[in-house]
């Protein structure tokens, strides 16, 4: 009776194993490209002045002190309003390149940023997969 048990316990555990670990492999299918669309949406969070907003979408500013997030929100501030000194602000930006790391989770993204002035720039923006979501790094 004892072996049964024990048994019993040893298939339950090894059921309880096989079903947590296809659940997992599951939902690292379900990870999404990250599309232009998207990475121009947070973009145009920074290039309409809503700094705030455009923190948010930052993984790495998810957990910090509402202090911490402010002071991100007007360092970008500040380096949007040395962008409209010197180049008269961004005009436009379009995606060239998505380049996603080997497991789907981390995309670098070139950005091409237009300014006012006629010059551009091609920007890096690296974006992590958290939480079944894009988000800036």
């Amino acid at each position: 009776m004892r072996q049964f048990l024990l048994l019993g316990v040893f298939f339950c555990s090894l059921v309880l194993v096989a079903c947590t670990s296809a659940k997992s492999e599951t939902k690292d299918l379900q990870i999404v490209p990250l599309e232009n669309a998207e990475v121009e949406r947070v973009y145009g969070l920074y290039q309409q002045g809503d700094y705030a907003a455009y923190v948010a979408e930052m993984a790495s500013c998810e957990s910090a002190p509402e202090s911490y997030r402010k002071q991100m929100a007007d360092l970008h501030k500040q380096h949007a309003m040395l962008q409209q000194e010197k180049m008269g602000g961004v005009a436009s930006a379009s995606v060239v390149k998505l380049t996603p790391s080997a497991d789907g989770r981390q995309t670098n993204v070139i950005l091409r940023v237009n300014y006012r002035n006629q010059t551009h720039e091609e920007i890096l923006l690296s974006f992590v997969w958290v939480k079944d979501r894009w988000r800036l790094r």
